[in-house]
């Protein structure tokens, strides 16, 4: 079996990487910082804020990390509009009307009325459904945060009903954002068996090859023009240095019986002395045993001559004189 390295593909640049960053940052600060604020009543929420330099320094925090997050929001969205006005870049995470087609089709493979799963492409609805609630959610957060931080000035423009109002719909929001974080982005990213115990492409913007053909054929046909393959799973094995290799079967074991003509590199014809480059050392070894067997065999041989040699006279006489005095015994008795 041949040796098979696993191929990885540029999914995300480094801006998308930066901001993304960006964005973890700012929403652990703003949730560290805001729930116990909402719940400073309870007292492990109170401890929380003593461990923070009390409630100044947690407000200061919370402003400075909600100021990042409307950056880099305003941030991308105009990377956004230069990238669909140059042509430069992807601007596919944009829903597109062929998604509501690609949800009927889920919904049906799940209902067992499709015998295949759809197929994506560089994202699938799911992913830009995800996209579509940090669109609703961190203008929702920004107004109404904006709002409970610069009370008189809404208040010249609104009624004072905004203020209490503003302040629910920030802290349910940021308690709904929150949850869906950690339960539904946490399982699809990092905690569900394809990617546990983490997905690295936020850190280094690749993709591997089997991911992307599994999860998104479609873009796996588009950069490679081939056919997506379902089987590069099985063959694809995690190593430190970001290549996998396939399993190597060992050589099957040498018989010690067997002759020296079917070794490798020998010829079997005994005339024929020619061997393989990768065998000459073995060749000659065997060589020299060959010829000091067979002249073994030739001592052995020149042993068993001289041991076959007719008897001498004397041995004649000797075994004449041993009957005859048998005889005169016989005659005495």
């Amino acid at each position: 079996m041949e040796a098979f390295v696993e191929k990885y593909f540029k999914r995300f640049d480094r801006s998308l990487r930066l901001q993304h960053l960006i964005l973890f940052v700012t929403f652990i600060g703003l949730g560290i910082t805001g729930i116990p604020q909402l719940f400073a009543e309870v007292s492990i929420c109170e401890s929380c804020i003593n461990l923070m330099g009390g409630g100044e320094n947690v407000r200061m925090i919370h402003h400075i990390c909600g100021v990042g997050l409307i950056a880099v929001s305003l941030y991308h969205v105009f990377e956004l509009i230069i990238r669909a006005i140059t042509g430069k870049g992807s601007t596919a995470i944009l829903p597109r009307p062929h998604d509501a087609k690609t949800v009927a089709q889920n919904f049906k493979y799940y209902l067992g009325k499709r015998k295949e799963h759809p197929e994506f492409g560089r994202y699938s609805y799911m992913e830009k459904m995800e996209y579509l609630s940090l669109v609703w959610g961190i203008p929702c957060m920004a107004v109404t945060g904006l709002m409970i931080w610069f009370p008189l000035t809404t208040i010249k423009i609104l009624p004072g009903q905004a203020i209490p109002v503003a302040t629910a719909i920030h802290a349910w929001e940021a308690i709904l954002a929150g949850l869906y974080v950690l339960v539904v982005h946490m399982y699809f990213a990092h905690v569900r068996p394809e990617t546990f115990p983490y997905d690295p492409m936020m850190f280094d913007g690749r993709i591997s090859e089997h991911h992307l053909a599994e999860e998104h054929p479609r873009e796996y046909e588009k950069l490679t023009g081939e056919a997506p393959r379902h089987d590069l799973h099985e063959h694809a094995i995690v190593s430190t240095d970001k290549i996998s290799t396939a399993a190597v079967p060992s050589p099957p074991p040498v018989d010690k019986a067997m002759p020296a003509s079917k070794l490798p590199g020998i010829s079997a014809t005994p005339d024929n002395n020619k061997t393989s480059p990768n065998h000459k050392e073995n060749n000659t070894s065997i060589k020299p045993q060959d010829k000091s067997k067979g002249n073994k065999d030739k001592d052995k041989n020149k042993d068993e001559k001289t041991n076959a040699k007719p008897k001498s006279k004397d041995d004649k006489s000797s075994s004449n004189i041993d009957a005859a005095n048998s005889a005169r015994l016989k005659a005495l008795e």
